[in-house]
């Protein structure tokens, strides 16, 4: 069976907290009440979390999907992990 690393409710709503924390800054969580924290995820999810800011923009790397990242016995999904540098760019590129 799969082993999967969090509970998906649990790691989007940190997956939400930390891309704020670091790439929109001006949007505190944890200040707004109840409807607006709502309200905001709400609109952050409809206007910004697409498949294509998950597959190719690092901000939303905390999105993925956990089929991503399953351990099949001692394999692990996907087997190779692409190394960056501390430029943000990838550390192969190839041709």
């Amino acid at each position: 069976m799969p082993d999967f690393r969090a509970r998906p409710y649990a790691r989007f709503l940190s997956a939400v907290n930390e891309h704020m924390k670091k790439f929109q800054p001006h949007v505190n969580l944890a200040e707004m009440d109840a409807a607006q924290r709502i309200s905001t995820i709400e609109a952050f999810i409809h206007n910004e979390l697409t498949i294509a800011h998950i597959t190719i923009d690092r901000r939303f790397i905390h999105f993925s999907p956990q089929l991503w990242y399953l351990s099949l016995g001692k394999h692990i999904i996907p087997r190779h992990i692409i190394a960056m540098r501390d430029d943000q760019n990838f550390t192969y590129q190839g041709s």
